[in-house]
């Protein structure tokens, strides 16, 4: 498995790709990036001495509720412990935990069986909505990074606010079959991101309840990372 994240540091946050170490307290630099190719050198920082940013700027978000496609078009998009914003006209929002699968090349009209070669890998998704407005989607939150070389199935994910603990399961899908189906409505390119829900049979209930101004959401994906984000106020 590796770990790609996408961060800065210095005064003028010099930003870069790197690896984060099975420490999860230390990033691997080096040059490139996960879509073109990343070339590691010698030198490691500490990860608490670098800000992370969302690792990708998706072309398209895509849902797929079994065969269908929703587009997302959220407000804005985020990462790793950035603040979001609870717009004044919204009384109720709330946070739903996702999968992202993350696209490495051009996929169209591809077969089950083909899907995995154009899968780069996976990162977490906290997906904002509002529960009193016809448009909700406020916005996506992704991160920590990009995890390649994996299999998500079986794997433990856990939402959290205030480090209390709201949902715990296995992730149980078919992500070959997943992909093959978006690539059948959509042309899928590199950097696309495809969303879904950790256990289809449970879609509405992997949430985090109602927010407010000053929580803390946190998605725990067993080797991919953990995701925060602090709810704030819009001024």
């Amino acid at each position: 498995m590796i770990r790609y994240v996408y961060y800065g540091y210095g005064k003028k946050d010099k930003v870069g790709w790197g690896l984060l170490q099975d420490d999860d307290e230390t990033v691997m630099e080096g040059t490139g990036d996960p879509w073109r190719g990343f070339v590691q050198d010698k030198f490691t920082t500490d990860l608490s001495d670098v800000r992370l940013f969302r690792p990708l700027a998706p072309g398209q978000i895509i849902e797929m509720d079994g065969p269908t496609m929703l587009i997302k078009a959220p407000a804005r998009t985020y990462g790793p412990n950035d603040k979001i914003s609870l717009p004044r006209r919204v009384r109720q929002m709330i946070a739903f935990g996702k999968l992202g699968i993350i696209i490495g090349k051009k996929a169209n009209q591809l077969a089950a069986a083909q899907a995995s070669d154009c899968i780069l890998g996976y990162t977490g998704v906290l997906e904002f909505n509002a529960r009193n407005l016809h448009k909700s989607e406020i916005g996506c939150v992704f991160g920590p990074g990009i995890a390649t070389q994996l299999d998500p199935s079986g794997l433990n994910i856990q939402l959290w606010v205030n480090d209390q603990p709201r949902s715990n399961l296995k992730i149980q899908l078919d992500i070959a079959q997943i992909v093959s189906q978006a690539s059948q409505q959509r042309v899928l390119a590199p950097g696309d991101v495809v969303l879904s829900v950790p256990l289809p049979l449970l879609k509405d209930d992997f949430q985090t309840g109602l927010l407010y101004p000053g929580d803390v959401v946190q998605l725990k994906i067993e080797k991919i990372g953990k995701l925060n984000v602090l709810c704030s106020q819009s001024k």
